[in-house]
């Protein structure tokens, strides 16, 4: 009994499993050919993580508290990721800053957590466009 050939690919993730024939963003798969939307990867991949960085919950509030910022003091956070720091920095001591990422969906997610937690905080995302030379 021979295998029929299908223009299905099946893509292993941790704890996902994905058939292409299922997918439809961020893949496009056909035979020999595969598409990914690298920023899409990244969403997926990393849906679950409140830091976009090796730093647990415990580390990452000492750290905010060892900072002691005055109110009103301006932060840049380049690579925000999902924009915890600058959030939480906002809600402990009122600061105002802008964060910068290359991702849509990370400037997406920060967008919506400025919006639930310090709507009038006066933090600003930006995402960044990168183009190679």
């Amino acid at each position: 009994m021979r295998q029929r050939q299908t223009n299905s690919l099946t893509f292993f993730f941790p704890n996902i499993i994905y058939n292409s024939t299922q997918l439809r963003a961020p893949f496009t798969a056909r035979l020999g050919e595969v598409s990914l939307d690298k920023w899409k990867y990244y969403d997926i991949r990393h849906k679950r993580h409140l830091l976009c960085n090796p730093l647990n919950r415990e580390k990452f509030e000492k750290l905010c508290g060892l900072l002691k910022l005055e109110r009103g003091s301006r932060v840049l956070d380049i690579a925000c990721g999902k924009g915890e720091f600058l959030i939480r920095l906002a809600e402990l001591y009122g600061i105002s800053g802008v964060g910068v990422d290359i991702s849509p969906y990370c400037i997406r997610d920060c967008l919506e957590k400025k919006r639930k937690r310090v709507p009038n905080s006066s933090i600003k995302f930006i995402e960044m466009f990168f183009v190679a030379l």
